[in-house]
């Protein structure tokens, strides 16, 4: 999905970056009790969204 998407967002000309966590299910980021953590990839997903919304907002 996340392929398709890029797909997607590329050929209408939305600024975008697409990244894939290896080893993290969808919502991989929330913080319900019962979610799997990987706090690695939690932290580069906070930093590279955050360095996005400062570039694009």
């Amino acid at each position: 999905a996340a392929k398709s998407l890029e797909e997607k967002l590329k050929s209408c000309g939305v600024p975008h970056e697409v990244h894939i966590y290896p080893g993290c299910s969808h919502a991989f980021m929330n913080t319900s009790p019962e979610a799997l953590k990987n706090q690695g990839a939690i932290d580069l997903a906070w930093s590279r969204f955050a360095t996005w919304m400062a570039r694009f907002l």
